[in-house]
């Protein structure tokens, strides 16, 4: 995913990271609808009108993480799914060029409707099996997991930290 030239950059400094105008739900579906967009080198964009701000996170953050600010992206999330995980009001940071679910882990990707969610990714097939199945699963028991092949989902990228209250 990039936020380029083409999807509104502009205005964002070189050393932020773009705060999204969604909210990813952590629940049975996503809460906002993501824009299409001209894809970037790695995959999905995302329209000026979707960047509702941006954080500065510390340099020698992102260098301990191997980033820079432009393949960080910060998602507000709201839903129970993925309690006590992320609560919320919660904000992840999400690793816009990890874009495959190995290795297992939070992963933030897209629902059936086009929507923003926050999931754990776990690859169940076999490496012998013909297509790679991914189980979604919500870390909250009330919600049970469900499998996909990996050609069905759309993944923006592993969610490396949160910003949370604590409570």
């Amino acid at each position: 995913m990039t936020i380029g030239q083409e999807t509104g950059r502009r205005g964002i400094p070189d050393d932020a990271s773009a705060q999204l105008d969604v909210t990813a739900g952590m629940g049975g579906g996503g809460l906002t609808v993501i824009s299409d967009g001209v894809p970037g080198r790695s995959g999905m964009t995302f329209a000026a009108e979707h960047v509702r701000d941006f954080w500065r996170l510390p340099g020698d953050v992102l260098a301990s993480l191997g980033l820079k600010a432009r393949d960080v992206i910060v998602v507000p999330v709201q839903g129970d799914s993925m309690a006590d995980t992320l609560m919320e009001g919660d904000f992840v940071f999400v690793d816009t060029r990890h874009r495959l679910p190995s290795p297992d882990g939070v992963y933030c990707l897209t629902d059936d409707f086009g929507g923003v969610v926050i999931k754990r990714l776990e690859v169940a097939s076999h490496p012998r099996d013909e297509e790679i199945v991914v189980r979604i699963i919500s870390d909250n028991p009330k919600h049970p997991p469900k499998d996909r092949a990996l050609s069905e989902i759309q993944i923006i990228g592993r969610v490396l930290r949160r910003f949370g209250v604590v409570g």
